[in-house]
């Protein structure tokens, strides 16, 4: 899990030196925690930081990893004032334990997979073109991931794969945050008219999900596939075409208060504005699109 405490820069500068971030206002300080699936990482140290610029007597720890280990955490009673899992089924799991608010859960963003080259390429491809000869060889996330179940999830149904590995992923929830794989796919459509190539041989699987972006980086292949949070994040690669929305499952962020959150009022607060028109603004330019 990656820790991260954010609070109010230019309050800290006002200060003059004083450590902390003390509010001028009478509030009492208070430290929010936050734990948060990991693909959405990226735009919620972007939320975290624009709060505390407007409240500044709250400090934001932020807790990131995959779904399941967050939801085990949460389980076990770890003390969170806001959980923001990558899967619907989490939260839906966690609301029939009674471990969270139901009247506090709210759909926030979905992620979407996007085929990403280096900022310097002169690619200009999209989804239905990387058949092409230019294209040698493609950057995936290893299946055992979510980012790469779901990435072969995509293929296969575009045709692009012949086969489609039904086995389930590790876990109630997987390895990074999702739901077990569905065997065939009953409820995704083929979508045909994209081609019927064969694109194993020029998939290059990669181990982790940041590692897909670091091999387009540095050359090993001319695109990859990954979230459009870590592609808007990474200024080294430009976004290429989105996948198809109806050729893989979600990946849904919903948010609700723990019954056991620390920061009940405040956690509420911070929650409201995750549905604000400012907050809204930085998913969308984050890639996200907005419930």
């Amino acid at each position: 899990m990656r820790r991260i405490v954010l609070c109010s820069t230019s309050l800290i500068l006002a200060a003059l030196g004083l450590s902390g971030c003390h509010t001028q206002s009478g509030e009492a300080d208070v430290t929010l925690k936050v734990a948060g699936a990991d693909s959405f990482r990226p735009v919620l140290q972007q939320l975290a930081q624009a709060y505390t610029e407007r409240q500044p007597w709250v400090k934001i720890e932020l807790t990131t990893a995959n779904t399941a280990k967050l939801e085990e955490d949460l389980k076990g009673g770890g003390a969170y004032d806001l959980y923001i899992p990558a899967r619907t089924e989490s939260m839906v799991a966690l609301s029939r334990q009674d471990a969270v608010n139901p009247q506090s859960h709210v759909a926030l963003a979905i992620n979407q997979l996007e085929l990403v080259a280096p900022a310097e390429s002169d690619f200009r491809l999209d989804i239905s073109e990387m058949t092409s000869s230019t294209v040698r060889q493609i950057a995936v996330a290893n299946p055992d991931l979510l980012l790469g179940h779901l990435t072969r999830e995509a293929l296969y149904v575009m045709s692009y794969l012949p086969d489609h590995d039904a086995k389930p992923l590790a876990g109630p929830d997987n390895a990074t945050g999702g739901a077990p794989a569905t065997p065939g796919m009953p409820n995704l459509p083929q979508i045909s008219s994209l081609g019927t190539t064969n694109l194993e041989p020029k998939l290059l699987v990669v181990s982790s999900e940041a590692e897909v972006i670091a091999a387009v980086e540095d050359g090993r292949a001319q695109v990859g596939i990954t979230y459009a949070t870590y592609a808007a994040a990474d200024k080294k690669v430009r976004i290429l075409s989105p996948l198809p929305l109806g050729a893989y499952e979600n990946v849904t962020y919903n948010a609700a208060i723990p019954r056991n959150a620390p920061h009940n009022d405040e956690a509420w607060r911070f929650l409201n504005y995750l549905r604000s028109a400012e907050a809204h603004g930085i998913m969308q330019r984050s890639g996200l699109l907005v419930n």
